[in-house]
């Protein structure tokens, strides 16, 4: 049977839109921002058409709020799963790209170069967060046979995967550019996964 996941990165924060943007993990857990809020309406509305039967989310709350807008009057039944929560940043958290290239030069070229090796000093590095959200999107498929998804996860956590159906390896995601509340489509069935649209932004 054929499974169709809506994956969505959340709204927003205030964080997203400072600049410098500021590194955001799981340590922070900021709600959205006004912009986040009217993002995830109008996923809601491009959603609005589509049969999603279930909806799946990180536990934090910038993804909780973005699903729960876009189920909203909506019989959707909705779970949390740890396995979507964004990547611990470590120390890297709170901070921006332009302070640790001040402070931490080589630590962040080795992460630019290669960031499934040389991952968030004291955090993860992207190999690791590539097996979870494999482990996740995969526990959803396999409870949802034949059904349409709409999964609220994070920047890290989707471009990872999506770099996998593209066949990059993780060391290539930070390719992939994922907009807040962009919403790509992939599918599950006997054959494996296909990757059917990508960053769809068109509605934000």
């Amino acid at each position: 049977m054929l499974t169709t996941l809506y994956l969505v990165r959340h709204g927003a924060t205030f964080a997203n839109l400072t600049h410098p943007p500021i590194l955001q993990g799981r340590a922070m857990n900021p709600p959205l921002a006004p912009e986040g809020v009217r993002q995830a309406w109008a996923t809601a509305a491009l959603l609005g058409t589509r049969d999603v039967v279930r909806g799946y989310s990180s536990p934090m709350l910038r993804a909780t709020q973005t699903l729960e807008i876009v189920c909203q009057n909506r019989d959707i039944i909705t779970h949390s799963l740890d396995l979507l929560t964004e990547c611990d940043l470590g120390a890297w958290e709170g901070s921006s790209w332009e302070a640790i290239r001040r402070d931490e030069p080589q630590a962040e070229a080795d992460f630019k170069r290669d960031p499934a090796a040389f991952g968030y000093r004291g955090g993860e590095n992207f190999e690791q967060v590539h097996r979870r959200a494999v482990q996740g999107l995969e526990t959803v498929v396999r409870s949802h046979p034949g059904e349409t998804v709409v999964v609220v996860s994070h920047n890290i956590v989707l471009r990872t995967f999506l770099a996998g159906l593209m066949g990059l390896p993780p060391s290539k995601a930070r390719n992939v550019l994922l907009d807040n509340c962009g919403v790509s489509k992939v599918t599950h069935d006997a054959d494996g996964w296909k990757l059917r649209m990508l960053n769809s932004a068109f509605h934000l």
